[in-house]
């Protein structure tokens, strides 16, 4: 009997500290965005060591039922609905229909991410260790966070860092036995870098870009500003930077850092620019190319740290990326070496020169490797809470995705209240902003666009055909009516403004659509797959990312 009794005691208590778990993780994972407005068109969302939101599970979805999560400028930050199917037999008349076919299918997705600046690691550092612990779990945690899987690492300074830098500051060191690394890798990048791996499971790849060789090598004698390597084209000066190169990577790899790519150079067009105002230099199109494989790649080949790594060309603005394709493609054996192109968003232009580049060599991939607000010279600071902004992510991480592009990488991952720390006061906004005297931070909309993607579409996801249509007439054994096709035709080219779209099949064989509603109106968006539909209702100025199973036969 006493047996009995303590059994069902035990029985019990592991049910209720079961049930108590679940409901403790339950709230957890659901705690509500803590809105402030600083009196622009949204609001931010304060976190510090004791709360801060995070987005809801997705949990169980049945074959016929669609997850969706909506983010709006007046209200919602990553809400969670959940709807059944609707009825296929009724007439409907509904004003967008997007239609989904996943056996049209595209590029694979390599992943979302953000930058270990100098400027980030100091924010960082200045805020209780908690706190700071809260903010990387924000990005790159699988249950609190959105699933960051990528970060990009400077290779020494740039311009958001305090000073010029780099790992070999003395003339004509040719055999780098001075080579070491900056106390800004140890105190600002390397630590925090670990806690991200640490907060993905290892899943953090990484990607490096240089801004300049150490300064006695370029033609100008500085890091900052225009120049290019000194001597002539692939000798001894090129050489060195290439071994340089290599030795970063082996240095961080001694401290268990090791990286998935690099790109040949930032921004290398800014090594021609008169009076550039920071760390930059020249590679033509061309001189990346031949530098790759007649010296980078080789070098890199013979250490066991980097034989794998991947070769990135161009690193600047998608306006010249077509450009930069025909010139490095155009000789395949030279181009071997190169395994993809990356872009930034500063100069905008058509998103269709993305597809005209893939299509020049379409085993190449190209990946978004930067971008920022308030980069023009007359914003140069944060705006708390600004849909705009996010909603100018929103629409540049979709139409990339929609254009063979593998992944967007964002700029810095959080700054302060000015917009930095920057050495050249170059300050910008980024998706969280830390207010380090109240050790807190703040939740940018631009965050909640990036989770929108980041959050839902896991590496190795491919993305999909969707395509959009309007007022939709559908009546069995009835003729169309004249009125309904005149209504479709004239709303149609109205709609295609209002409403972007982009989808993807995930590993796991679920189905992801990202929707953007860029406009001040209610829309009703019918998404359909087969003989399923679900109508999902956007409010003006939002973005909505539905999840829905594959259909099992």
């Amino acid at each position: 009997m006493y047996c009995l009794n303590f059994n069902s005691f035990f029985l019990f208590s592991s049910l209720f500290l079961y049930f108590l778990s679940t409901f403790y993780s339950l709230i957890k994972a659901t705690i509500p965005c803590q809105k402030k407005s600083y009196g622009l068109d949204s609001f931010v969302c304060v976190c510090s060591s004791k709360i801060c939101d995070s987005p809801p599970p997705l949990g169980e979805i049945k074959d016929d039922q669609l997850v969706y999560y909506l983010s709006d400028k007046s209200e919602f930050r990553l809400e969670r609905f959940l709807i059944e199917k609707e009825n296929g037999e009724e007439l409907k008349i509904k004003e967008i229909q997007i239609k989904i076919n996943s056996s049209q299918k595209f590029q694979k997705i390599f992943g979302f991410g953000g930058a270990f600046t100098d400027s980030v690691g100091i924010n960082l550092n200045q805020l209780s260790v908690d706190t700071r612990q809260k903010l990387l779990e924000q990005y790159f945690s699988e249950e609190n966070g959105i699933k960051y899987n990528i970060g990009r690492v400077p290779i020494a300074s740039c311009d958001f860092s305090t000073h010029e830098y780099s790992y070999m500051d003395t003339p004509n060191n040719f055999s780098l036995n001075e080579f070491k690394l900056a106390p800004e890798d140890y105190e600002l990048k390397i630590p925090h870098i670990l806690s991200a791996i640490n907060l993905t499971k290892g899943n953090l790849e990484l990607l490096a870009s240089p801004w300049s060789a150490p300064g006695w090598m370029k033609t100008s004698g500085r890091m900052k500003g225009p120049g290019e390597l000194k001597g002539p084209f692939n000798g001894i000066y090129y050489k060195t930077y290439a071994l340089y190169l290599r030795r970063f990577f082996e240095e961080y790899s001694t401290k268990n850092i090791n990286f998935w790519g690099m790109t040949i150079e930032n921004e290398p067009t800014a090594g021609i620019t008169p009076f550039y105002g920071w760390q930059a230099m020249y590679f033509s199109a061309k001189m990346q190319r031949d530098f790759a494989l007649n010296l980078l790649s080789p070098i890199l080949k013979e250490s066991n740290i980097t034989n794998k790594l991947k070769i990135i060309a161009h690193d600047d603005q998608r306006s010249g990326v077509y450009k930069t394709a025909k010139k490095i493609y155009e000789d395949p054996q030279k181009s071997a070496a190169i395994d993809g192109l990356g872009t930034h968003w500063y100069s905008h232009t058509d998103y269709g020169v993305l597809s005209q580049a893939h299509n020049i060599q379409p085993d190449k991939f190209i990946l978004a490797t930067e971008a920022c607000n308030a980069y023009l010279p007359w914003e140069h600071k944060p705006l708390l809470g600004a849909w705009f902004r996010g909603q100018a992510y929103g629409h540049d991480i979709l139409n990339n995705l929609k254009n063979w592009v593998i992944g967007w990488i964002d700029w810095n991952l959080c700054l302060d209240l000015q917009g930095g720390p920057n050495w050249v006061r170059n300050f910008v906004d980024a998706p969280i902003i830390v207010n380090a005297s109240a050790d807190e931070f703040y939740k940018q909309p631009t965050f909640y666009f990036l989770a929108h993607f980041s959050n839902f579409i896991p590496r190795d996801s491919i993305v999909i055909s969707s395509t959009l249509s309007t007022t939709i007439c559908e009546e069995k054994d009835k003729l169309i009516s004249l009125k309904c096709i005149f209504n479709s035709i004239d709303n149609l080219f109205g709609i295609e403004k209002e409403i972007e779209h982009v989808a993807f099949i995930t590993p796991n064989g679920n189905r992801v659509l990202v929707l953007l509603n860029s406009n001040q109106v209610n829309l009703n968006v019918t998404v359909k797959e087969g003989n399923r539909s679900w109508n999902i209702p956007m409010t003006p100025f939002s973005i909505v990312t539905a999840i829905w199973k594959g259909k099992s036969f």
